[in-house]
């Protein structure tokens, strides 16, 4: 078994002991350094060796618990665990402090960022109120909706057709006055408007729309003086060219033509035809 031993010829532990022996080591060993203290004090105190100062040596004592709390004695000193557990409560409290402190910096912090995001908020609802949005439905007054047209140029304030009549911004045509025909040649969707009032036709019937109709085809020669066969306003819908061969060459001629009644149709359904002047 390994017998090491201290500097002062205290027994000491070893790895390779068994603990029941290193217990016994140990026991002896407390028990010298024990009694080597008591014959130190003895001796001290026989010799009538004064405390130690700052300038000289000599006998010195550790301070009580209420003495290191003080800090007020300059005749003792403090264990190295008590001065540790000093340290570590010192260094505790001043990062609870610490802490404190910042946690009342962050919340009036936080308090300010709360209320800066709240009127950016208002402010930016107050301007999206004022705004005209095509995302979603908003209730406009008249003066407002007319001022929104007018500021994008989509038509005139008060110069646009009815709701739902009236054509892009750029590409639209003064007030005409009445609703046109489509060019396709569909009927009408209402009345017939003019600057003067309603187109009237016989009886004062309202027209509600206009045609034309096949009235029939007639060839070049088929008078030799004007004529008009047709007994009411007729229009040239078409022709057809006639070759004529001459030798070894040719020519077209004018062979025949097709017209079409021009009608109204009146607001009980009869359709009537326009009466040349």
């Amino acid at each position: 078994m390994p017998n090491d031993k201290s500097g002062r010829g205290y027994p000491l532990p070893h790895p390779d002991n068994v603990a029941r022996d290193d217990a016994a080591r140990i026991r002896s060993a407390i028990g010298q350094i024990s009694d080597d203290l008591t014959l130190f004090e003895e001796r001290a105190e026989s010799a009538n060796v004064a405390e130690a100062t700052e300038t000289a040596s000599g006998v010195i004592r550790l301070a009580t618990s209420d003495e290191a709390t003080a800090g007020t004695v300059a005749d003792a000193v403090v264990s190295v665990k008590r001065a540790k557990d000093m340290i570590a409560a010192a260094i505790t409290a001043a990062l609870t402090a610490v802490q404190q402190v910042m946690a009342e910096q962050l919340a009036d912090t936080e308090s300010d960022i709360d209320q800066a995001i709240d009127e950016l908020s208002s402010s930016v609802a107050s301007a999206l109120a004022g705004v005209v949005r095509y995302d979603k439905a908003q209730s406009l007054a008249d003066g407002e909706k007319s001022r929104a047209l007018s500021n994008i140029g989509a038509q005139p304030s008060g110069d646009y057709q009815p709701k739902g009549n009236y054509q892009p911004a750029g590409n639209y045509q003064p007030v005409i006055g009445y609703v046109p025909a489509n060019r396709a040649g569909d009927a009408f969707d209402g009345h017939v408007y003019s600057p003067a009032g309603r187109l009237l036709g016989t009886n004062d019937s309202v027209i509600i729309s206009v045609r034309t109709v096949y009235a029939g085809d007639l060839g070049a020669n088929y008078a030799a003086y004007m004529t008009e066969p047709f007994g009411a306003t007729a229009m040239c819908s078409g022709f057809q060219m006639t070759y004529v061969p001459v030798g070894d060459y040719g020519y077209y001629a004018f062979g025949v033509a097709r017209f079409r009644y021009l009608q109204y149709q009146l607001a009980n359904g009869i359709w009537v035809n326009f009466v040349a002047a």
